[in-house]
């Protein structure tokens, strides 16, 4: 019930109706902390129509347009890659290659010919994979010079999606929603992870952590939601349930995502309104809509024209609508960028805070002992980089931390009613 009430109370609010944010049903995001970057057809919605970039630096309340030569693109032409922060896009007219966004106006050249699917193996060095089918995967530096084949055929992956969780680097395929890992940048023994099959036409869309679990996102026409409890060893299908005039239902959603802070977002498709952005904060299970400051005029979704954007606990909603007389043009008075404010799910998710929650010894040589007054499920420590080194449910075990180097370091505590503590442990 706490959930409900909690979901019900937050709201979004408008941000952006700037014509020029809005071009046309193509609209796609990508963020960049609080840059976001925007392209849109200024003519259609096909693949290789023209397009135009925009660029907001304050979190979408005001876009810029980018006069760059990249106005002509192809159909995937931003990758957002997560360890250097960066995000490249891909051109195809006058000649092919790839560019980093490095700020307004200013594209630096990655790789000069040829396009592909990106993502990073550690930092400063990029995984290549062309798509379209191939399960060829390349290692590059990031200006591009040199190329180094590391798996192909069987070993490689078709790939969709990728996701680097400490030293572990996922690959979402594009063939019955296949993920598959590498550690430490080891191609040569390339595993394949254990989840439920989708259909041939399944992609593996997206990976995202939320709550100290990390999810996957299987594409077959609707979004399939799973979650593993092992670092990706194992995948389980999360199937949400809503209350529907009182009759639980299960939750059909063409795009999902989730926050950090135990956030997870659907877009529920079945009506397809753009007010029907549901919530969950219990890792999936069970979900509430939150229309608070939607447009509620019956105004349609899809996969292009409803998205919602995440940066760490920020969380976006883009609707569009075209103008009735001219469909190239944008009806402002629908369509914008909305923010949705989480304040009140943060103070429900810190209130583990103020609970009597223990870490000892602290500091620590080979292990710690985790106390609390509410029952905790997991634990996830992180390093001064910002990567998680080790993670795992706990059932009152100690926590053995031999493999962990002297130095600070973050731990993650969340409670089976999803409430979250954070804190500093060093290791001696």
């Amino acid at each position: 019930m706490s959930s409900v009430l909690i979901a019900n109370a937050q709201s979004w609010t408008k941000i952006s109706s700037n014509f020029d944010s809005l071009w046309t049903s193509s609209v796609k995001y990508f963020n960049k902390g609080d840059t976001i970057i925007y392209y849109g057809s200024t003519k259609g919605t096909g693949a290789f129509d023209p397009k135009r970039f925009y660029v907001s630096t304050d979190g979408g309340y005001k876009f810029e347009r980018d006069f760059t030569s990249l106005d002509a693109i192809s159909l995937f032409p931003i990758v957002p890659l997560p360890i250097n922060n960066m995000i490249i896009g891909f051109k195809n007219n006058p000649n092919s290659g790839s560019f980093s966004f490095q700020g307004l106006n200013n594209w630096t050249s990655v790789l000069p010919t040829g396009t592909g699917i990106y993502a990073e193996v550690a930092k400063g060095t990029l995984l290549w994979n062309p798509g379209s089918g191939s399960t060829a995967l390349r290692t590059l530096s990031p200006s591009g010079e040199n190329l180094t084949m590391v798996a192909s055929g069987t070993s490689g992956i078709d790939l969709v999606s990728t996701y680097n969780k400490g030293n572990r680097l996922f690959l979402g395929g594009g063939t019955s929603n296949v993920i598959k890992y590498v550690d430490n940048g080891d191609f040569a023994n390339i595993k394949t992870s254990t989840i439920m099959s989708q259909g041939s036409a399944a992609d593996v869309v997206r990976f995202f952590e939320s709550a100290a679990f990390l999810f996957a996102v299987v594409n077959n026409g609707t979004d399939y939601l799973f979650k593993s409890t092992d670092n990706g060893l194992n995948w389980e299908l999360q199937t949400t349930k809503y209350n529907n005039s009182g009759n639980l239902k299960n939750l059909v959603s063409s795009f999902i995502i989730g926050t950090p802070n135990g956030n997870i977002f659907f877009l529920e498709s079945s009506n397809g309104n753009s007010e029907n952005v549901f919530l969950s904060t219990d890792g999936g299970a069970t979900a509430v809509k939150i229309p608070n400051g939607l447009p509620t005029n019956g105004l349609k979704h899809s996969a292009t024209i409803g998205k919602i954007l995440t940066n760490g606990n920020k969380v976006w909603y883009q609707a569009n609508a075209a103008n009735t007389v001219d469909f190239v043009r944008t009806d402002t008075e629908i369509a914008g960028l909305y923010l949705f404010d989480n304040t009140i799910t943060n103070m429900e998710q810190n209130a583990l805070e103020n609970a009597s929650v223990l870490v000892y010894p602290n500091p620590a040589q080979t292990s710690i002992t985790l106390d609390s007054e509410t029952q905790i499920a997991n634990y996830e420590i992180v390093n001064a980089l910002g990567q998680t080194v080790l993670s795992g449910t706990f059932a009152g075990q100690k926590i053995d931390l031999k493999s962990l180097e002297k130095g600070f370091y973050n731990i993650k505590i969340v409670s089976y009613d999803n409430k979250m503590n954070s804190k500093k442990l060093l290791i001696e």
